[in-house]
């Protein structure tokens, strides 16, 4: 009893804290057997089993301010004739509330959030959720503003039993959001797995003359919609509405998505007004278009047959989707079907519409045969189409990361006619090698990857051309100095960077390579010859940018052996080469609208340098190193599966590189300190692929490092322990590389 009283204590002070108002003037109560039975944050109410009749309830209130975060959940409660609101009254703005139901029967309303007569007043971002349950004579609202505008609701509802009008004279809704006088706009109803009754399902709605209802929308997923004798009524609206205004209003660029497994006995529109009791059937939206029309699988459109009198009538059965787009997504259980995407009973307008196709499944696409797109199942009914969907050529689109689809001239699209000249279906028949791709810029952005691998490659070859060759030969003189000139002596260097590389479009690299070797110096008839083996490792993180704005990230890394060797002559000419053979591994990461077209793969590489240089001598402290140098590296073929499935082929990479520079070294008490100049440019390394899916090919986009590239370095070296010396250096780039580099190398001599 004492746990029960704190808690109720808790929860009366927390609900007085937030203004949840239970009970005003007498007017309404809260019934006896409702139960909170909890909060779990600021503004959160559990109720349980709600019974009886309870005349209003509402949440969260404010006056002129600002009124949201109110949120109930209600479980399996049972009312009847109760209006229940999640935010109400006046108020600037009513937002994110929240009204989630589970279970029960119920009569009455329930709105997530309520404005009344305020003309600057906003309701917006306000949800109700029903997960099962009954509903008879109900009306579900996620945000309803008198003459404020009512924006970005949501109802969302699935597993209802029956959602029913069960009089002729009763009314029974499901609207997204709602203005009496103002805009509906970004307001959607989304059902599934329902059964409903009689109900007008909208997305958004605007009662005003000359307001607007734009961008709603309505979807509905396995869901049975009828209408029986007892709810029926003649000048009634039965039917499923993206977004609808008054006689004056501008009501457009409304969305209705027919998800599949839907038998609806109504109407569909997209965009329609109201005139007087009945809507517009032949609304044309005042700007914009009438929206988007979304068929997923089979979907029926039936009519009411009214057998009251002598002669029976038939009502709904029509879709209203003219002025608009009409989007037909094909999956493979729909090739070969005897069902249709879209069957109506009686008229389906497509005037001045733009048929489009969306295939998900390249594979069964191929060779799929033919598809019913629309039927009408009845002689009386008609295609209104104005001769717009007869073309070849029609937009076909597969939702592909990377992949754009190019039609053949055997797809084509097809009208039968009645003898009476009624257009009576369309069909799509697609044969034998109908399709083939083209790439999207997209599909370079996992060949980048391998530009960004070949770049971490160059710049070790880079280290071993220069820091590595360089610490060598220092390594050696010092033995040499010490006495000994027949042992191999160590040597070691780190370097790293971030650079940016222009491949056509960009990668932004942030890399760091070693290599360690021993090198050995003798003497010949022309000078000093310097050789020695060499092993190496590089790694780096990369993002790459496409000129479209698409951004990937991934990692190359890389290890191998090499040989290192220096002909230096008496006329202090010299002439220097270097072989180097490794594997490299590329690892991307890219997801797009949730697929994931990352990949890993690897790769065999190997490449080779040639330099020639001269040491001029200016004075005792001061030379000059004027050099050419050639590179050359190569990265084999590989093929990588993305995790999306698309399989990419990539080509060979092949790096031709010249460098010429200066380099001055001034010598000082304690060291060396060194400074050049360089200019290199870059012949090749274009990186192609092949990308396949679906047993069909295309080229993907190649980027391509040719260019040139400046280079600036300034160094010093010196001896910082016994025997071991130490080299650090930093370069910066510009062109088509650009960034900075640096590093540090190490010399011991025993």
């Amino acid at each position: 009893m004492k746990m029960m009283s704190k808690l109720k204590k808790k929860q009366i002070c927390a609900a007085l804290a937030c203004g949840l108002l239970f009970g005003m003037g007498g007017q309404w109560r809260v019934a006896e057997a409702a139960t909170i039975v909890g909060s779990d944050s600021e503004n959160s109410v559990y109720i349980e089993g709600i019974e009886g009749y309870v005349r209003t309830q509402t949440g969260l209130s404010s006056y002129n301010g600002i009124a949201s975060g109110a949120k109930y959940i209600i479980t399996e409660g049972s009312w009847d004739s109760t209006r229940f609101f999640g935010g109400y009254k006046d108020a600037d703005i009513l937002e994110n509330n929240y009204i989630g139901v589970t279970g029960g029967t119920f009569g009455g309303e329930i709105c997530g959030a309520y404005l009344k007569t305020y003309a600057k007043g906003i309701t917006r971002n306000n949800k109700v959720e029903i997960k099962g349950g009954k509903f008879n004579d109900f009306t579900v609202t996620g945000g309803n503003a008198q003459d404020g505008a009512s924006l970005n609701n949501t109802v969302i509802m699935s597993g209802i039993t029956n959602f029913a009008k069960t009089r002729w004279d009763s009314f029974s809704s499901i609207t997204g959001g709602c203005s009496e006088h103002n805009t509906a706009s970004g307001n959607q109803v989304i059902i599934s797995n329902s059964t409903i009754s009689g109900a007008v399902i909208q997305g958004g709605r605007t009662g005003g003359t000359k307001d607007k209802a734009y961008g709603n929308r309505v979807e509905l997923v396995n869901c049975t919609y009828t209408i029986t004798r007892d709810c029926f009524f003649k000048w009634g609206s039965y039917a499923v509405i993206g977004g609808c205004g008054g006689s004056e209003s501008s009501v457009y660029d409304n969305t209705v998505v027919l998800g599949g497994d839907n038998s609806l006995q109504a109407d569909v529109y997209l965009s329609t007004v109201t005139k007087g009791s009945s809507i517009d059937r032949d609304y044309k939206a005042s700007e914009g278009s009438n929206g988007t029309l979304e068929v997923r699988g089979t979907n029926e459109i039936l009519c009411y047959k009214d057998d009251r009198d002598d002669t029976p009538e038939y009502y709904c059965g029509n879709v209203y989707a003219n002025n608009a787009t009409v989007k037909f997504y094909l999956t493979p259980d729909l090739y070969g079907s005897s069902k249709a995407m879209l069957a109506a009973q009686k008229t389906v307008n497509f005037n001045n519409s733009q048929i489009e196709l969306y295939v998900p499944d390249l594979v069964a696409l191929k060779n799929a045969g033919e598809i019913t797109l629309v039927e009408i199942v009845e002689n009386e009914g008609k295609i209104e189409a104005d001769g717009k969907i007869r073309h070849e050529g029609t937009t076909i689109t597969v939702p592909d990361p990377v992949l754009d689809v190019r039609l053949s001239p055997k797809y084509y699209s097809v009208e039968d006619v009645d003898d009476e000249g009624k257009v009576k279906d369309i069909k799509l028949t697609i044969t034998g090698n109908a399709m083939t791709l083209g790439a999207k810029e997209d599909a370079k952005s996992p060949v980048e990857t391998q530009a960004a691998g070949v770049s971490l490659v160059n710049l070790g070859a880079d280290m071993v051309a220069d820091r590595s060759m360089s610490s060598a030969a220092a390594a050696v003189a010092a033995e040499r100095a010490g006495g000994s000139s027949s042992t191999l002596v160590p040597f070691a260097g780190v370097n790293g960077g971030s650079l940016r590389i222009e491949s056509g479009s960009h990668v932004d690299m942030n890399s760091w390579n070693i290599a360690v070797g021993f090198a050995k110096e003798v003497e010949n008839k022309k000078g000093k010859l310097m050789f020695g083996p060499i092993v190496e490792y590089g790694r780096g993180s990369y993002d790459s940018y496409l000129d479209n704005g698409t951004h990937a990230d991934g990692n190359s890394s890389f290890y191998g052996a090499g040989f290192i060797a220096k002909q230096t002559y008496k006329n202090d000419r010299y002439l220097e080469g270097s072989l180097r053979v490794g594997r490299m591994k590329n690892e991307y990461n890219r997801v797009v609208g949730g697929i994931d077209t990352g990949y890993d793969n690897n790769a065999v590489y190997y490449g080779a340098h040639i330099g020639v240089g001269k040491i001029v001598k200016l004075n005792e402290k001061d030379t000059v190193d004027y050099y050419g140098k050639l590179f050359y590296s190569h990265q084999n073929g590989s093929t990588a599966t993305l995790r999306s499935g698309h399989v990419y082929d990539f080509d060979a990479v092949d790096s031709f590189r010249t460098r010429l520079g200066m380099r001055y070294n001034r010598k000082l008490a304690d060291g060396n300190l060194y400074a050049g100049l360089a200019w290199q440019h870059e012949f090749d390394s274009r990186c192609d692929a092949t990308v396949h899916l679906g047993g069909l090919s295309t080229s993907a986009p190649a980027p391509s490092m040719r260019g040139d590239s400046g280079i600036i370095e300034l160094g010093w070296k010196a001896t910082a322990w016994k025997n071991v010396t130490v080299d650090l250096n930093m370069n910066g780039w510009v062109g088509k590389q650009r960034g900075i580099s640096g590093g540090a190398s190490l010399q011991w001599s025993f």
